[in-house]
């Protein structure tokens, strides 16, 4: 007997697809055979506990919620097994127990002593500065060194007991700057709600390879899942309204300084957006931006050296807005270029003002030939 294991947390692009679908997807994508899982052979696999969705098992007809932790595990006979060398690792819960008879995975996350950049916390939310090489929320397969882990020790064990610990939105591993996380239910669900209605502020700066022929714009075109790589997303026909602003700040040789503003906020979406029209984030090779790229742009030794010395895209969360969700005050944070992305950051003009929020409403929409 071999074991199929897998671990994942849904995002938007998953919202509603059926737990026994999203079996079936998985199954695929990861062994690589053209077989796929027959419904009624998912469905069985669900209705044995062999999945488990937050730490307790769903039906098959169960719809996938943003932030939904999933946990699949199945032992299936050798010949019908996928290459588990493709598969990411994984541990069960302690002591084996299964998940919707143990306390749950929530129970076993530890807070951690990671440090963290505050930059204001009250009773209902913190604001936070999130430092490169962070995964902000924990798996069935990464149960440590997570910003969760961080939170809970500095906020206590109660940030454990929030839907999605208490999160709205999220930054990638290797992006930074200004995050909110809520600290209750209510201000969770208030949060929740402007981010739905796409009234939080999301500006973010970066640094692309080539530069853009419109000084100011905006990038709309839908995002999806990739076929060929689950893990990234693409631009689709049939994919979720994805819209980004983005305005030049400065270029310098073939590199360009942007800032830009999130209308929407899918998963990747700014890394995507970019590499679609033929400006990858600098340092983002996952998107074709990586450092040989971003190195051919260059043209003196010393950018070259700069641009080389990346070890993660050269984007930043620079300033996030909201309305509080108790007080309903207006409040704004921003967050300082890090000590990494510095150098190359340093080959433009200081950042200042907010040209770009006060411009969004004179832009139209462009398309991929525009650039």
């Amino acid at each position: 007997m071999n074991r199929f294991e897998h671990s994942a947390t849904i995002d938007n692009d998953q919202v509603g697809c059926r737990l026994d679908r999203y079996l079936i997807q998985q199954w695929s994508y990861f062994s690589g055979r053209a077989k796929q899982l027959s419904r009624s052979t998912a469905q069985q696999i669900v209705q044995k506990g062999s999945i488990a969705v937050n730490d307790s098992i769903q039906k098959p007809s169960y719809k996938l919620k943003a932030g939904d932790l999933v946990w699949i595990s199945v032992e299936l006979d050798s010949a019908e097994a996928p290459p588990l060398k493709t598969l990411p690792p994984i541990s069960r819960p302690a002591n084996n127990i299964p998940l919707d008879q143990s306390q749950g995975h929530k129970s076993d996350l530890a807070p951690e002593t990671i440090p963290l950049n505050i930059l204001f916390q009250d009773s209902d939310l913190v604001v936070l500065d999130k430092p490169p090489n962070l995964i902000v929320q924990p798996t069935p397969a990464v149960r440590s060194g997570t910003l969760i882990n961080a939170l809970i020790h500095h906020c206590g064990a109660e940030q454990r007991e929030l839907e999605r610990y208490g999160l709205v939105h999220r930054l990638d591993k290797d992006t930074t700057g200004v995050m909110v996380v809520a600290k209750s239910n209510p201000a969770q669900q208030h949060l929740t709600a402007q981010f739905k209605a796409h009234t939080v502020q999301r500006t973010y700066v970066t640094v692309v390879c080539g530069r853009p022929k419109n000084s100011t714009g905006i990038i709309s075109v839908p995002l999806g899942r990739s076929r060929n790589d689950f893990r990234k997303m693409t631009v689709k026909e049939n994919g979720r309204r994805a819209v980004t602003h983005y305005r030049i700040l400065h270029s310098l040789d073939r590199l360009a300084q942007l800032e830009l503003m999130l209308e929407t906020g899918r998963t990747h979406q700014i890394r995507v957006h970019l590499a679609s029209v033929g400006h990858p984030v600098a340092g983002d090779p996952t998107y074709g931006g990586g450092n040989k790229r971003a190195f051919n742009e260059a043209s003196t030794k010393q950018i070259r050296q700069i641009v080389s010395q990346l070890n993660r895209q050269a984007l930043h969360a620079l300033r996030l807005g909201f309305i509080h969700p108790r007080t309903g005050q207006s409040i704004q944070f921003s967050s300082s270029i890090p000590l990494d992305l510095a150098p190359i950051f340093g080959l433009f003009p200081p950042l200042s003002g907010n040209g770009l929020q006060s411009s969004l409403a004179k832009e139209s929409s462009i398309n991929i030939d525009d650039f």
